[in-house]
Parts: structure tokens; sequence; C-alpha cells
């Protein structure tokens, strides 16, 4: 088996071209490309090719060492990496609040290090609503690369040596394996197999078969033809049918990864598909594109949350003139400037400045953003999102799923005790419920529905929601009948998943069999709402919230980021007709179930949250939420006149 040197393949621009147009068009959210983050998985394939490519090629010559190939990548990928975080950290000083800007600087430490994959696997999921909050998210694919690039030069010469040639597509297909099992058996909701390498490789090491299989063997025109076709429709396919819902990568990642193997192998120059004038020139930006349009996808969301039309087209147009000054202006000449240097200059260059750069960073960090630089108005919405209720000190309560142990949190008050149980919208109610009753709050709060016997669907794999439910119905059963308990839920998300522009990810509900229940989906729900309520409330009362309006926007943020561009502080609020379209199926279900059940009452925030036409996401430049529908300490005790009316004991 011999090597023959690595040369320019239209095909690949071509493809690389289609892969960036795909993760493009997937976030700025264009209809129709809900899988186009397969885009991804199209570069990772081709870096594996072009990598063994030139590892080989090397190898076979002997006239480069591993040094030589650091180097390469590092002028190939550093300056307008470079370049970009010292342009977000300069605009940053003038148009974000502090903690945004401290998350940037963290974000540009482990960008320039190629670690942010590590960084944000540990924080919410890719497709989460946070994420467009995150300026250096999309630099996790660059940091796998990285991660690859540094152990596939040392690890590929040492199979050569130790197996010889021969061997060498057995070893790399046995770790592609591996790798691949373990993109498939990681439960869904990790973001291990998303973001970090070991689930990653195999993708890279299709890439690196192909060259070392196929070589530069080309295939004749007809089968060239329809490798080329299934090919592209593979990849396109995977941009239509896939989405924000789908486990990635998994086995679904096959698809655009062989895909691209199969345009590879095609190994057709003059393609109308991949070398026409456009294609070819998307190709060579392509790098630049990727980097600059997250930023742009990020930036126009401070102003727009839900992307307009017009938005979205300026947002493109954006990207790929940013793509092309940056190849023009930055890419081009470091290549030719770093090539004239040698291995030791160069890497005794670019190590000191990514060391600078990522001290810049954590520097950002540890001073809290520079709170000195902007206004008091501003500092103070930059910690509004903090104040959430407090719990109870030196306490530990909750549920933990390993041990099946159940501990209420408790927020000590008089010799009365009141239950309040529900999801997140009902932790953010215990110190209300304390300030309104002055009883013994035992607080149930858990990222679960009150349905019993249902489960998320995003935690389905472990059942954490029916036995959660389960244990804590058994707990409140053996208190005594005058405990009454408070039920708050974000119920329509679970009808109708988020409403804030996030994706949406496994949002939904998975209810048993059961043959009188209706078959559809809206149906079921309130089925299950009135079979729980009336069995919680059998020998008890017990009080549910109806829906807190859910503003759509993170209220602190825009008010803040409003003030950092000169706008002012302005108010934020929610029409009463946008709440009541959004809740009018739940609230026809509480009614519903408060009649089937006689001892469940109903309690109407909106006469405390909405004034007339409008419900208020902050008053007087006071925010009410900490994000789009969780009510800070302020908004809580809004409801204090409420909870003390419904709840008297």
């Amino acid at each position: 088996m011999t090597f023959s040197p690595l040369r320019f393949r239209a095909d690949i621009n071509g493809l690389r071209a289609l892969a960036v147009a795909l993760v493009l068009l997937f976030h700025f959210e264009v209809p129709g490309f809900s899988g186009g983050f397969c885009g991804v998985d199209v570069f990772f394939v081709l870096s594996g090719y072009l990598m063994t490519g030139i590892l080989l090629g090397r190898v076979a010559y002997g006239h480069a060492t591993v040094w030589d190939f650091y180097l390469d990548r590092t002028r190939r990928i550093l300056p307008a990496l470079a370049v970009l975080c010292i342009t977000l950290l300069v605009l940053g000083w003038f148009f974000l609040g502090p903690m945004d800007y401290a998350r940037l600087g963290e974000e540009v430490a482990a960008a320039i290090t190629f670690v942010s994959n590590i960084l944000f696997k540990g924080q919410e999921g890719y497709f989460d609503l946070p994420s467009k909050d995150k300026w250096l998210l999309h630099t996790w694919s660059l940091a796998v690369e990285w991660q690859f690039y540094l152990i596939y030069p040392l690890v590929l010469p040492w199979v050569l040596r130790r197996f010889g040639r021969a061997r060498l597509v057995p070893v790399m297909t046995g770790v592609a394996a591996v790798s691949f099992l373990m993109a498939v058996l990681t439960p869904a909701q990790s973001m291990f197999a998303f973001y970090l390498l070991p689930a990653r490789a195999w993708e890279m090491l299709a890439g690196g078969l192909v060259f070392v299989l196929a070589g530069h063997l080309r295939p004749s025109r007809a089968p060239a033809l329809v490798l080329e076709m299934l090919g592209l429709a593979a990849i396109l396919a995977s941009a239509f049918l896939f989405s924000g819902d789908t486990p990635w990568p998994s086995f679904y990642a096959g698809l655009p990864v062989l895909g691209t193997v199969l345009v590879l192998l095609a190994f057709r120059q003059e393609s109308v598909w991949t070398g026409n004038a456009v294609a070819q020139a998307l190709g060579r930006w392509s790098y630049s594109i990727y980097l600059w349009h997250w930023p742009v996808v990020v930036a126009l969301g401070f102003v727009w949350p839900r992307l307009p039309a017009a938005s979205v087209a300026f947002g493109l147009g954006l990207s790929l003139a940013l793509g092309f000054a940056s190849y023009a202006l930055v890419e081009q000449p470091a290549r030719k400037g770093l090539g004239r240097l040698t291995v030791r200059r160069g890497l005794s260059l670019a190590v000191p400045f990514m060391a600078a750069l990522a001290l810049l960073g954590m520097g950002l960090v540890r001073s809290g953003g520079i709170p000195a630089r902007v206004s008091e108005v501003v500092r103070r919405l930059d910690v509004a999102s903090l104040r959430v209720p407090e719990e109870p000190e030196g306490e530990v309560c909750g549920y933990s799923r390993k041990t099946g142990a159940l501990v209420p949190c408790r927020i000590p008050g008089g010799e009365n005790r009141v239950v309040v149980w529900g999801d997140s919208h009902a932790g953010r109610l215990y110190n209300a419920v304390r300030e309104a009753t002055g009883a013994t709050v035992l607080g149930y709060s858990r990222s679960c529905a009150t349905l019993l016997d249902t489960e998320m669907r995003a935690r389905q794999s472990d059942r954490a929601c029916t036995d959660y439910n389960a244990k804590v119905l058994a707990q409140v059963d053996a208190l005594p009948p005058e405990v009454p308990v408070l039920i708050a839920n974000r119920f329509s998300f679970y009808v109708a998943g988020p409403n804030e522009g996030m994706n949406s990810h496994q949002w939904g509900v998975i209810y048993p069999e059961d043959p009188s229940a209706p078959q559809d989906s809206m149906g079921r729900f309130a089925h299950a709402l009135e079979k729980t309520l009336c069995r919680i409330s059998e020998n008890r009362p017990v009080h549910v919230l109806r829906p807190i309006p859910e503003m759509g926007v993170y209220v602190p943020q825009t008010m803040l980021r409003q003030a950092m561009f000169g706008l002012g502080v302005r108010d934020v609020s929610l029409p009463m007709e946008t709440y009541r379209a959004r809740h009018a199926f739940v609230l026809g279900a509480l009614e519903k179930a408060a009649q089937a059940c006689p001892n469940v009452t109903l309690l109407d925030p909106v006469p405390y949250l909405c004034d007339g036409p409008s419900c208020a996401g902050s008053v007087d430049g006071e925010p009410l939420y900490y994000d789009d529908d969780h009510l800070n300490i302020t908004g809580a005790r809004r409801l204090v006149p409420l909870l003390r009316q419904g709840l008297f004991l």
C-alpha cells in the first residue's frame, strides 16, 4: 500500500461550501433546514480525509516532522480565530453588561486554547435558548478538530511503525467502531457525545479511511455520478429530516457522514454541483464564514429575539461579507507571512500569543466583566437575573435519582404547614407562600410536570419523573388532611412546547397506556391533569395556580441591552391577547378539572401581574422575572395577596 501526495480537490471545496451553507441556514432558522447542523459532520469527515492525506504523504516522503504539521494547522486556524476573539472583546467593552462580558472572556479563553467543547459540554444543550447568548459557541467544533489534530499525527505514524501498512485499515476501523458505539450508546440527554472527541472521532476517521482505501483512484464516469448524487442526497436529506429533537450524533449522524464519504469516493472534479464558481468561492471562504456567522446570529438576537425575514437576509449577507473580508485580509496574509517562518519561530510566537489572549479572557472572568465601565442602572439590571428566591440555608433538599431519596425543601415558619408542588415555577414561590401564610413551607420542585404516572420525554430512560411524583404523593398522603397543597407548573410548555424562540429538545410528555383516555396529545394532557388533581385532592384542599405570563424574552437581559445600546431602560410587557392565546387550552383544562374535583380551587395570577391590555415583565425599570418565564423575588412578592387569600390557614 503506497500513498500519493495530497492534491487539491474541487469536490472537497464544494463540500465545504455545502456544509457551511447548511449550518448558516440552520442557525438563521430558515424554514426547511432544521437539520442543517449536520454541516459540521460534513466538515469533520473532510478534516479526517485531509489530515490523513497530509500525514501519510509526509510519512511516505519523510521530509516533515509533527511540529511542521502543528505549525500548518496553527497558520490555518489561529489568525482568523484570534481576530474574531479580539474584535468581540473590543465591541463587548461598549455593548455588553458585566456578566455577559465576563462570560465572553471565559469563552475567548476556551476558544483560543481549543477547549471550548469541554466548556460548553458542562452548560446548556447546543439547541437550548441560552446557546443564543454564547458568542463563541460554534468554536466547539474547532476544539474537537484541534484535539484530533494534536493526537492523530502522533498515533498514525506509530500505528504504521507498530503494525505496518497492511494493518492500518483494521486498526483505524476498530477505533472508529469504538467511537461510533460511544456516540450511539450515550444517553440522548447527555452532551458527552455531542461535544467531546471520543464520540466524534469516528466521523474524522471515516474520512481518513476513504483516503487510505481509495486514495486518488477515480471510478468510471457513470458510477461516479451515481455515487455523487447519492452522497449529496444523503447530506441534504439530513438537513431536511433531522432537527434539534433528534439525538445527535448517535447513529443518525451516519447519514451525512455516509453522504460525504460517497461524494469523496466519486472524485468528480468538474461536477456542476461542487465545482461551479459559486461553490468554489464559498468553499475557499468557508472557514471564515463559519467563524463570523454565529456572532452575527447572536448580535441580531440582541435586537430581534425572533428573527424576522429581513433580518435573516441581512444576517446571511453580513456573514458572507465578513467571511470574505476575513479570508482576504486575515487568512491569506497570515498564511503567507507565517509560512516564511521556521517551525521554532512560528510556534514560539503562536503559543505565547494564545496564552496572553487566554489570560486576558480569564482576567475578565475574575473581574466580573469590569462593572465599573457601565452605569449604575446597567449594573442593577445585570444582577437582576440572579435574584432567585432563597433556598433554605444549610439544608440539603430535593430528589436523588441514584438513591431514590426525597427530602422536601423546608422553609421554616409557624406551626401550620403548606405543600408547594410543581416544576421550577413552584420553586420560585416558596418564600412568597411563607410570607403570605406564615406557615412552614414543604417544597417539592423538579423539572417534571405534576401529572401522575407520566414521564418527560427527556427523562424517559430513567423514569425520573414517574418515580419522583409517586414519592411526592406518598409523602403528601402521609400529612394531616388539613395541610393544603399549592400546585404550580409551566403547564403550557408541556402541551405546546417552549415559546421563547429556542429549538425545542424533547420537551413532550409520555403518557401511560389508557384505553379510556383520548388519543390526541392535548386530550391526554387534560385527562391526566384531571386524574392527578382529583387524586391529590381526595382528602385535602388543593390550590392550582393558573399559568404565569411567559414574556418570550429574557426580561433583565433585554432591558440591559436596550440600555447598553443607548435606547434607555424600557419596560418589557406581553399583550393580554398573546397570554390568552398561549394558555387557552390549559386554562380550559384547569377549569374542567376544578369542576370535576370538589377540593380543587384555581388561583389566578393575572390581576396581580397584568393591567388591562398587557402583562408586565417589569415595572418602572424593575424586572419581575429573572429570565423569560420565572418570577424573581419582586415578581413573586406581587402574588403574596393572592396566596394569602387563597391559602388562608
